[in-house]
């Protein structure tokens, strides 16, 4: 027990350094009537009008300090985000909408931020905040809302990986794919991004509405088609990708000239912010920078081997805490609920039984999979109480119900919104036999 709450200490730490709002203070400056932030360097007075809109569950408070910075030189404001996210902010409106999944509040949101992009002139100036869960919260629809849901919801379970994800919704959308710097011009726009995607790559980030996309509608086909998804999409869908691929639609554009981007936070900074708060508490402390993809539930195997090799080994004196952090993915397979995170943990539970080790893997944004769970909590001992309980954990890990699984055990890892979202991090505390 006290390995799990020295863990959530660390963690709960880590997540109070990467908020929004501490890390859009870090990275941009006022200066007279200067805005200036990596490089770029913008002087508001020439502008008419300045606008800011935003989306992504940690979009809103992004937003705050810009708020209480410009004050009254914010001549319109909108703010799209998740339900649950919302918060006073003066000059601003803040909508809540659909996530992981766009809703209809989705649609009636984003038509707000069209008007005020559709209205901007070449002497105005649009602050954009952009986060994680942009893809669901900015959307305008080439097919039916049922018909996207849909195919999201495939998407989501099929194991692809948000690049492959994003480039089918990008080919589906009015918005996506820089269609909305594009619907911008020829205002100036200064787009502020927090990463949740691995390599900061800005075409993929909530779907890189104001980016240049490398991608094509055949590139959307060609995901549909290795996922075994193109006859279990809508009808709409193929008929707008093959349109697409056709040339009857315009593709993506290749180039945007009227933004300027800066990444203002990504997961680099949440290990750094990890490894600070472990080393307050820890002595040995060992930071894994590259960066954990591919199926959650392989990692958990893996950390768990990492643990059984560590305590074999005896120079192995202090315990040691080792971060790491990413995106992994899971392949849904059966019709349980849960998230990358709570399967990751689970995983390790059935591997490193018997062990003294303790991991918690979550999502920075406080919210794993389509649970209320940012992640979990497992330990050498995790198995065996699962047993007591009557539980059979590989029927959980093969049913995808790690929540459920979690539950029962209270091993949930439960955050509510943290108004960041920097990938997943994952901590793995070993304690050698005394």
């Amino acid at each position: 027990m006290i390995e799990k709450k020295l863990l959530t200490e660390i963690a709960l730490e880590t997540l109070n350094s990467i908020r929004a709002d501490r890390l859009v203070e870090k990275k941009v400056k006022f200066s007279g009537d200067r805005l200036i932030s990596e490089g770029t360097s913008i002087n508001l007075e020439d502008y008419e009008n300045i606008s800011v809109i935003g989306f992504g569950k940690a979009s809103a408070m992004m937003a705050k300090p810009i708020a209480e910075w410009m004050g009254e030189r914010i001549a319109d404001g909108w703010i799209n985000v998740k339900y649950g996210h919302a918060m006073e902010i003066s000059g601003l409106e803040i909508w809540e909408a659909g996530h992981p999944l766009p809703d209809e509040n989705t649609i009636r949101g984003t038509k707000k931020i069209l008007d005020i992009v559709e209205n901007s002139g070449e002497n105005d100036l649009i602050i954009a905040l952009i986060s994680g869960g942009g893809s669901a919260l900015l959307e305008d629809p080439m097919i039916p809302l049922e018909d996207l849901i849909k195919t999201n919801e495939l998407l989501l379970k099929s194991g692809a990986t948000i690049h492959e994800i994003n480039t089918v919704r990008k080919h589906l959308s009015h918005v996506k794919g820089g269609r909305l710097a594009k619907i911008a011009e020829p205002s100036r726009i200064l787009s502020l991004i927090l990463s949740d995607v691995i390599g900061d790559d800005i075409s993929t980030i909530a779907s890189g509405p104001l980016s240049p996309d490398p991608t094509s509608y055949s590139d959307a086909y060609m995901v549909l088609k290795d996922y075994g998804l193109w006859n279990s999409v809508p009808e709409s869908v193929r008929t707008v990708i093959e349109r697409g691929i056709n040339g009857e639609i315009e593709e993506t554009p290749e180039y945007i000239e009227n933004v300027s981007t800066v990444i203002i936070g990504n997961l680099k900074d949440a290990l750094r912010e990890a490894e600070t708060a472990g080393r307050r508490r820890l002595d040995n402390v060992i930071l894994k920078e590259k960066p954990l993809e591919g199926e959650a539930r392989e990692w958990g195997k893996l950390f768990a081997e990492t643990a059984k090799r560590m305590l074999e080994n005896d120079s192995l004196k202090e315990p040691v805490l080792i971060i790491s952090g990413g995106e992994t993915t899971v392949t849904v397979i059966g019709h349980g609920k849960g998230g990358r995170n709570q399967e990751f943990a689970l995983a390790f539970a059935i591997h490193a039984k018997g062990l003294n080790a303790c991991i918690l893997c979550l999502n920075t944004d406080g919210t794993d999979g389509p649970t209320d769970s940012a992640g979990a909590i497992a330990d050498g001992e995790t198995y065996h109480r699962a047993l007591e309980l009557g539980l059979k954990p590989e029927e959980y890990l093969k049913n995808n119900d790690s929540y459920t699984f979690f539950e029962k055990l209270d091993g949930l890892f439960r955050t509510g919104p943290t108004h960041t979202n920097l990938n997943d991090l994952v901590f793995l505390l070993i304690k050698p036999a005394k």
